[in-house]
């Protein structure tokens, strides 16, 4: 035992020396060894420091000379090497590791950069705050991850050339405030081969007028060129996966739109068919007027951000608005979305001249300084009998009513209201008035809110029942069943659509099959929420009051469909038979068969 024992730790003291041995310096430089002729530099020997740094091409630990082929990791950062104001990197490097030079947003040390041919990657960060003013990529170059010239304020120009594939998330974003924001760069000519722009990646270089899309290019990322001043927005040629539309830019579908330019539009019908506004399409740009198709499902983050829209529609498929959507825009009054349930963050901050906001009974949650510095805002009118969540913030400040208070604001709220309104804290904010009317909600819902669904064959079937007599207002209504979330595109449909009838205080929801005179079914994913989504005003009562928008939620299972959901009673052999699949069958076909509403097994 003692020889086994001291043997592993003689193996342990050679494994030891042998990583000791992996890294070496010459005196000046710091390596480590990758390969049996490789090496990467991973910064000064301890106490050196230069302004001027040349990358050696080759490293010499007095037994072997390696090629230093990589720069490691915050191998050079300001806070280690007192930053560089100028770095020459060799053929032989073909990788930059992440923050190999990252620098200050202070003082912006980096001021001149020489690469070479034979460089493949640029690392996250790997200049990050520099001052860099003229910059060239060589064609050897196949990536620029994220962030990697964050923060360039005095770049005047960028060569790209042929070859490079991948520009990452905010890789050339300039920063976030007026002392560090680019004002020179004025032209960007991306190369045929780009294939991936991603998020943010030209955001707030503010004197930026022109951009190409490339031929190439297959995924374009949110913000690209939001807080620029682009009016010269081009796509390349042969460009197949992008299609300009007027002054902008949709995906080939036209379900997307992508991007837009951002001064010289100032009215858009978005196309019919658009599903998706992509994420700062119009940040800080021109655009005045929008109009939304129907069929709109969301809005991506800071769309409109900072932008000079006055006047916007929303259609009643909206279901989603991303943070800071409207935030500093010129809006004055706004009636939100029917189906949108949450206000999200700082999504109308700072919007000077909005006086008037109205909430539909769909809103559920209010995000953190969702109408901070709102300072014209005087009147909010809530339609749900609940009180909207106002979500948990850090600090006081992020309270999407900091700084309003009840001599400012009123809130009207249904007749009833009150202490709802008063309980989740609304009084501290503003002063609560009553409308004279309440609204509808129903006393009981079966199958009950919180069910549990069978794995397969859930009727889609509901009745909701009130405390007095009520009339249907709308009969071709816009339900739905959402799988995930409520505000999910992934949906359960009826094929035949939905029917409403209603006796005196009693409602019954059908969603039909394909031909319209059964009631449909839908299976179910364990663990899996299903929401039933009924739109405000479905109802009306004797009072004038009207129904609210409901979320009934139920949960998926693996549960065996219950023997009392399948008859095996024949049926009128005349009344039409359909199988599970909607399809029509014969009253005998073995199986499940649906006939009058109902589930059989014919063995």
């Amino acid at each position: 035992m003692k020889k086994i024992l001291l043997s592993l730790l003689i193996l342990a003291g050679i494994n030891v020396q042998a990583q000791d041995a992996q890294e070496f310096t010459d005196g000046k430089y710091k390596f480590v060894k990758t390969s049996e002729n490789t090496a990467e530099i991973t910064g000064f020997a301890t106490g050196t420091t230069e302004a001027t740094i040349v990358i050696p091409s080759t490293a010499n630990d007095g037994k072997t000379t390696y090629n230093v082929t990589s720069i490691g990791n915050r191998a050079f950062s300001a806070s280690y090497s007192g930053g560089a104001t100028e770095v020459t990197i060799p053929s032989s490097v073909k990788r930059i590791g992440n923050q190999a030079f990252f620098g200050s947003t202070s003082k912006f040390f980096l001021k001149t950069l020489n690469l070479s041919e034979g460089l493949e990657y640029i690392g996250e960060s790997a200049f990050y705050g520099n001052g860099i003013e003229h910059l060239t990529i060589p064609a050897s170059v196949d990536t620029i991850a994220k962030s990697a010239f964050l923060y360039s304020p005095n770049l005047q120009t960028i060569n790209f050339n042929e070859g490079l594939k991948y520009i990452g998330k905010g890789a050339f974003t300039s920063g976030t405030f007026a002392y560090d924001t680019n004002k020179v760069l004025k032209k960007v000519t991306l190369p045929s081969t780009v294939e991936y722009i991603g998020d943010e990646a030209f955001l707030n270089n503010a004197a930026l007028e022109s951009i190409n899309l490339p031929k190439a290019l297959t995924s374009l990322g949110e913000c690209v060129i939001g807080g620029t001043v682009v009016k010269d927005l081009t796509i390349d040629s042969g460009c197949e996966n992008f299609v300009r539309v007027g002054d902008v830019v949709y995906n080939k579908e036209k379900t997307i739109l992508f991007i837009a330019p951002i001064k010289g539009i100032t009215k858009l019908a978005v196309e019919p068919g658009t599903l998706v506004i992509n994420g700062g399409t119009f940040w800080n740009s021109d655009i005045e007027e929008v109009t939304l198709p129907d069929g709109l499902l969301g809005i991506g983050y800071g769309a409109f951000e900072k932008s000079q829209l006055h006047s916007i529609n929303f259609p009643k498929s909206l279901i989603f608005i991303d943070e800071q959507v409207f935030a500093q825009t010129k809006l004055t009054e706004v009636t939100l979305p029917e189906n949108v349930p949450y206000i999200n963050d700082a999504q109308f901050y700072g919007c000077k001249l909005l006086t008037k906001v109205v909430m539909p009974s769909c809103v559920k949650q209010i995000y953190n300084r969702a109408f901070r510095d709102c300072n014209a805002l005087k009147n909010i009118v809530c339609l749900s009998s609940v009180a909207p969540e106002i979500m948990d913030m850090y600090e006081e400040y992020d309270h999407p009513f900091y700084n309003f208070t009840p001599s400012v604001l009123t809130i009207t709220v249904p007749k009833g209201a009150t202490d709802a309104y008063k309980s989740a804290g609304y009084d501290n904010y503003m002063k609560i008035v009553e409308g004279d009317k309440g609204t509808i909600l129903p006393l009981s819902i079966t199958p009950e809110n919180g069910s549990k669904l069978y794995a397969q064959g859930n009727l889609m079937e509901y009745t909701l029942t009130f405390d007095r007599n009520v009339t249907l207002l709308d009969a071709t209504p816009d339900i739905h069943i959402r799988k995930g979330t409520n505000y999910s595109v992934s949906q359960i449909y009826a094929e035949g659509g939905w029917t409403v009838k209603v006796d005196g205080n009693n409602v019954v929801i059908r969603g039909l099959g394909t031909n319209g005179d059964t009631t449909a079914t839908f299976d179910s994913e364990a663990e899996t929420n299903y929401h039933l989504i009924i739109p405000e005003g479905l109802l009306t009562n004797d009072l004038g009051e009207r129904s609210e928008w409901l979320d009934i939620t139920y949960i998926g299972s693996d549960k065996v469909n219950a023997i009392r959901d399948i008859s095996t009673e024949t049926e009128n052999q005349d009344t039409p038979a359909y199988n599970i699949a909607g399809q029509r069958v014969t009253p005998d076909t073995k199986g499940i068969v649906i006939q009058n509403g109902k589930k059989r097994l014919n063995r």
